[in-house]
């Protein structure tokens, strides 16, 4: 990834990416004109995860370069399409992250397991969510650049997953879901993630998961590269 970029770099030596470093704003609801709310899925305030995960932390890496310049918030989108694929009956993971509010990768793939149900889909996409925002920190440590939060919000639509993820006290059994389910809890529980519930009406990383009528693919299009 590395070699493409720094060859477009030096191939287009002009171009530049455009980068709104303001705070991160969700979709706005067409009807009221008004931002939708990024609820907190989880009535329960102030989880203590240190029973169950007792030594979750962020691993930081020793050397990384002084933050310099403006702080930068950080979002990702995750949403599942379940059984898309005919042929195999496997789901559709999609996710788009953010700086501020620039979308800078996306993710659409096909998930590498049947899952037998949409809690199961959607577990998985939250764990490729979870994936890509500790990549997407990473990378801006490695740059250099502040973090304008302490966490990073993983958003997505499907409430059952999200309350799992998000209190100490859900439990699961099943043992391909669980291994999804305690990654992304215990990233929650490092202070990496912060997990909020959008409606999935306007969730935009719905269109990385199937085909979407052209309206709604409008409405998704416009907040991700014209807002």
């Amino acid at each position: 990834r590395l070699i493409k970029l720094f060859g477009y770099l030096q191939r287009y030596p002009s171009r530049r990416l455009k980068i709104d470093p303001s705070e991160h704003r969700p979709p706005i609801d067409p009807e009221t004109n008004k931002q939708v709310p990024l609820d907190v899925p989880s009535t329960v305030k102030d989880v203590d995860w240190k029973q169950q995960y007792p030594d979750a932390k962020e691993e930081i890496m020793v050397g990384m370069p002084e933050p310099l310049g403006a702080p930068l918030s950080t979002a990702v989108y995750f949403d599942s399409n379940f059984a898309h694929d005919e042929t195999t009956r496997r789901s559709i993971t999609g996710v788009v992250s953010f700086l501020g509010n620039t979308p800078v990768s996306w993710i659409s793939k096909r998930q590498g397991a049947i899952a037998t149900s949409t809690y199961g889909a959607e577990l998985c996409a939250a764990k490729t969510g979870a994936e890509e925002v500790i990549s997407l920190r990473f990378m801006l440590r490695s740059l250099g650049i502040p973090m304008a939060n302490e966490k990073t919000l993983l958003i997505g639509d499907n409430l059952g997953s999200l309350q799992s993820v998000s209190r100490a006290g859900a439990a699961l059994k099943k043992k391909p879901s669980a291994v999804h389910y305690h990654f992304v809890r215990e990233c929650t529980a490092a202070g990496i993630l912060d997990v909020r519930k959008i409606h999935t009406e306007f969730n935009p990383a719905d269109p990385f998961t199937k085909a979407l009528a052209k309206n709604k693919f409008l409405g998704h299009f416009t907040y991700l590269f014209c807002s």
